[in-house]
């Protein structure tokens, strides 16, 4: 059984240190994300950045699922906020590949991000309308659809510069 100590470690990470209990936790987890990581752009390539977005990943599923077993009832709680950070550092590495040290061009990866992880248009909306078990699965589904939103944005930043280069 985990202690209490664990728990909280647990509950630090999903809640992204209790930014999950804001108004408008994801956007602002999704914002907190890009001010305190853009600096490291100077130092990561997109490809040290889109590996700590899988080590993020990693950590943030094992500590929500976790945590679900504590509130089995929930498939996406709202104050889990982790999986907006993956999605964010995922967004943040490949906008870094497609345009190297563009603020603006994250501020636009940032919007897009929060679109299609608010709206969810197929094929996210599959992930978030499944309705898993177990609280692994439920772990994995949470932080998928963000992972989906990320590659949709990248995906549109990716089409918007093939056509902006051809035209």
């Amino acid at each position: 059984m985990f202690t209490s100590y664990k728990l909280k470690l647990y509950q630090n990470i999903a809640t992204m240190g209790y930014i999950g209990y804001a108004l408008f936790p994801g956007t602002i987890a999704s914002l907190v994300t890009l001010i305190v990581a853009f600096p490291w752009l100077i130092f990561l390539n997109s490809a040290a950045m889109f590996l700590l977005s899988i080590i993020v990943f990693i950590i943030g599923t094992y500590a929500c699922m976790v945590l679900m077993r504590y509130r089995p009832y929930l498939k996406d709680p709202r104050d889990y906020v982790i999986d907006e950070c993956v999605g964010q550092l995922m967004v943040m590495a490949g906008v870094l590949a497609l345009y190297p040290g563009s603020f603006t061009a994250q501020c636009i990866g940032f919007i897009l991000f929060r679109f299609f992880d608010g709206f969810k248009p197929w094929p996210i909306s599959i992930i978030n309308n499944w309705k898993p078990s177990s609280p692994f699965k439920k772990a994995l589904a949470l932080m998928l659809d963000d992972v989906l939103a990320a590659i949709a944005s990248i995906g549109l930043i990716y089409l918007y510069k093939s056509w902006k280069f051809i035209n």
